[in-house]
């Protein structure tokens, strides 16, 4: 028997108090988690139609890069990393369910939005409420959501490519990486990492290994570039890397 409290509360407040005192990163995680799954909840991945999408964004969380010192830069990356498909690859209708069950499940942060909201507002909106629930500056929301604009590509740009074989190649570019801040950098990273090791069915091995070293020798030489020391590479994605560098010879 299920015991009923008398205890109410208002839409807008939470049931205990004002939120945590002090900064509680496990609670900002699992609230963006749960954006990126309702998001992401009908997709699913082309190396396994089985596999709901959201393992995917997951994984770029875990496996971000951290090579900032400031710890707050390196849990917004995985923030980024958790996001960094919504703006792309989500529709306008399935981030507004999102929205939808966010105010129905947890109403103390609910939010309100307003005709013509398009994704990015709704996801500034939700983070912004998740962020200042466990503590953090809403401001970070903003950064954040440009670093995930960072990492969407558009299908095509006027004078960088027209076609989709031009889009690959300028996406895994040194010249679009040496543009990138360092949180998008970092969930780059991660993205690569994850689609290196679900390869997709039918594809050549060899040559989907040699396009990810691409985004990695990128990435790496920016990152050198910028003082910072690259960390020991796993032996996969140090492969993927010699791969690439040959082709380069």
């Amino acid at each position: 028997m299920i015991i009923m409290s008398d205890v109410s509360y208002k839409a807008g407040e939470p049931i205990s108090g004002d939120g945590p005192q002090e900064r509680d990163k496990g609670m900002l995680m699992l609230l963006c988690s749960f954006v990126m799954q309702m998001c992401h909840s009908y997709q699913r991945r082309k190396n396994d139609q089985n596999m709901p999408y959201g393992i995917h964004p997951q994984a770029v969380a875990i496996n971000t890069l951290p090579f900032l010192r400031r710890k707050l830069d390196n849990e917004m990356a995985r923030i980024a990393g958790l996001f960094h498909d919504i703006i792309e690859d989500c529709s306008i209708e399935e981030v507004a369910q999102c929205a939808q069950y966010w105010n129905n499940h947890f109403p103390y942060l609910a939010i309100q939005p307003h005709k013509g909201w398009g994704v990015e507002t709704y996801l500034v909106a939700m983070l912004e409420r998740a962020l200042e629930y466990t503590g953090y500056p809403k401001k970070v929301a903003t950064k954040v959501i440009a670093a995930v604009n960072e990492l969407t590509v558009p299908k095509i740009q006027p004078g960088l490519y027209e076609d989709k074989a031009g889009r690959k190649k300028w996406e895994s570019s040194y010249d679009r990486m040496s543009t990138l801040s360092p949180i998008a950098l970092m969930s780059i990273w991660a993205d690569k990492t994850f689609n290196l090791r679900s390869p997709i069915p039918g594809r050549d091995p060899a040559k989907e290994m040699t396009k990810y070293g691409r985004y990695f020798d990128s990435i790496i030489t920016t990152l050198e570039e910028r003082g910072h020391k690259t960390p020991p590479l796993p032996d996969d994605i140090k492969q993927a890397v010699e791969l690439y560098r040959q082709t380069k010879d």
